[in-house]
């Protein structure tokens, strides 16, 4: 069977990668992971830095200031007391469960989130809850690896086997806790890939822990019902990596940290307040209107969201352009309503037909938005309202009626 060349697959991989971010359909996913992808390659790629330049490795640092800080080494307490169930319990979280979260909670934002969209409807950047998901798990991980290489420490299972002797690049990875698991199973799975790890002396800070820090800190803000659910979890990874002996307690609340300033830090303004904005499963419920001539040509406002139309239709929150005198061709619309006395009369019938239409059924797909009743007109006598029927799409004959403001 014939082998295809390394360099062959060197080249294949960046093509692919480039293809399907170009590719609409497949972008939506892989460019929010870019940041997640630079991680991984940064995390494989340490095995291949010159053992020269690499700095040398903290054996003590570690459980010292565990023992200064807290008064003990926590992690040996915690694992002084052993038994298969904590084994299996500590194995859950720690070496299944932190491998799969990312990819459930990246499934939810994408679904529920606050989409891209949103943002553009609503004046903001296009950067939707996936993307800030991507840019903050992958930022964090990305520092954590440049800080486990740059500061290289010892987790507590190199204590447990070689005491606080002076460790070296040459010292293969271990398992520690999660060798009973192997051992439980019949496998040698762990015992396999941490024995081949990149980062074996990356023990500061635990990105576990970190890990599991923003994931909660991700779901509180947009999802907070079931916030105390998330930060348990939070607290059982927590204990499952000092029980496993792969972190000592300081680790983690490096981890914590590093998690916490990366999240408020690149959380965008738009999206520090997520309720009211529309994720792709409101989209694929609602419509979006099309703009009207006369905002397209004069005014350049944005589409409008149907849904927030429906509760209060804010003409005084939109955008305008006004103050500038108007074209020609849309003057026309002005003259319609040469005086106030046919101002008041026109209002009147606007605001009729506006109730008719909210009374009566409408079977037609296109269904304009209703305006609040609470607009009051007699204090802005001067602004008009104005109904401009336009098809909606070619495909289609109905027409959707547009609700137009316009100062005179």
């Amino acid at each position: 069977m014939m082998s295809i060349p390394i360099p062959v697959i060197k080249w294949l991989i960046p093509l692919t990668y480039f293809g399907l971010i170009a590719t609409p359909v497949t972008s939506q996913f892989f460019f929010p992971a870019t940041p997640i992808l630079v991680w991984l390659l940064t995390f494989f790629c340490a095995r291949f830095i010159p053992t020269p330049v690499r700095p040398t490795i903290n054996v003590t640092i570690l459980p010292t200031l565990e023992s200064v800080w807290y008064g003990a080494n926590i992690s040996n307490l915690v694992t002084t007391h052993r038994h298969w169930i904590l084994d299996v319990i500590a194995w859950f979280p720690y070496g299944l469960v932190h491998y799969v979260v990312p990819f459930v909670i990246a499934a939810i934002a994408w679904v529920y989130a606050p989409a891209k969209g949103a943002a553009n409807r609503n004046g903001h950047k296009p950067y939707s809850a996936l993307q800030f998901w991507g840019l903050v798990f992958g930022i964090m991980n990305i520092i954590g690896v440049i800080v486990q290489v740059s500061f290289p420490c010892a987790p507590p299972w190199y204590e447990l086997l070689y005491g606080l002797l002076p460790a070296d690049y040459s010292i293969p990875g271990s398992p520690a806790g999660l060798a009973r698991i192997d051992e439980l199973m019949h496998s040698h799975s762990y015992s396999s890939a941490f024995g081949a790890s990149p980062l074996v002396f990356g023990a500061f800070p635990s990105l576990h822990a970190g890990s599991a820090t923003v994931e909660a800190l991700f779901m509180s803000h947009f999802f907070p019902k079931f916030k105390a659910f998330y930060w348990a979890y939070v607290g059982w990874l927590y204990w499952a990596t000092m029980y496993l002996s792969h972190h000592y307690l300081v680790d983690a609340v490096a981890g914590a940290c590093l998690a916490t300033a990366c999240f408020y830090i690149l959380l965008p303004e738009h999206l520090r307040d997520p309720q009211g904005l529309p994720s792709n499963a409101d989209i694929g419920k609602e419509k979006i209107l099309p703009m009207s001539s006369v905002r397209s040509s004069n005014i350049g406002h944005r589409r409008i969201w149907s849904a927030a139309a429906d509760s209060e239709f804010a003409l005084d929150d939109l955008p305008s352009q006004l103050d500038s005198p108007l074209d020609g061709q849309n003057q026309s619309h002005l003259n319609l309503l040469p005086d106030s006395e046919s101002r008041s009369s026109s209002i009147s019938h606007a605001n009729s037909a506006v109730h008719s239409r909210s009374q009566t059924p409408n079977k037609q797909p296109n269904q304009a938005p209703r305006i609040s009743s609470s607009e009051n007109h007699q204090e802005h006598p001067e602004e008009e309202i104005l109904f401009d029927n336009e098809q909606n799409s070619p495909s289609t004959s109905s027409h959707t009626s547009r609700i137009e403001k316009h100062v005179l």
